[in-house]
């Protein structure tokens, strides 16, 4: 194994252990009280999946879209992911700019309990993904 590999391995497994850390904060941000927090949380634990997946593949990308739109012709397309992780991660994201940016739309307590547990499923998928790739 060369050195950029073992580079990359060693990124993959720090971005996958973001991603759980920040699920976990959404858990916490959830038993909290603090909805709109927890969504945005769920959202991010997702992201930094997606992006290690992407990585896994050499593909970097500086924008959200970039990486969910990349991610679901790659992984949700093929077939690699069920068509369902779609409507997940676009629901987060949704979720999400509601809980960081709006003044007018509140997060109810059932809607980032469902963002929480999908979250949680998908980064635990994307995760053993990975682990069965090697990382």
């Amino acid at each position: 194994m060369s050195v950029g590999d073992d580079k990359k391995r060693d990124e993959i497994r720090r971005m996958i252990a973001k991603g759980k850390r920040v699920l976990d904060s959404a858990r916490n941000m959830f038993a909290d009280g603090d909805f709109e927090g927890a969504c945005s949380r769920a959202y991010y634990a997702v992201f930094h999946l997606m992006q290690a997946a992407l990585f896994e593949r050499d593909m970097v990308f500086s924008k959200h879209s970039g990486v969910t739109g990349t991610f679901f012709k790659e992984f949700v397309k093929s077939g690699t992911f069920p068509r369902e992780y779609a409507k997940i991660i676009k629901r987060l994201q949704e979720n999400r700019e509601v809980g960081d940016y709006s003044y007018h739309k509140e997060i109810p307590k059932e809607v980032a309990k469902e963002d929480v547990i999908d979250a949680e499923t998908v980064v635990n998928a994307i995760t053993d993904y990975l682990v069965r790739r090697g990382f």
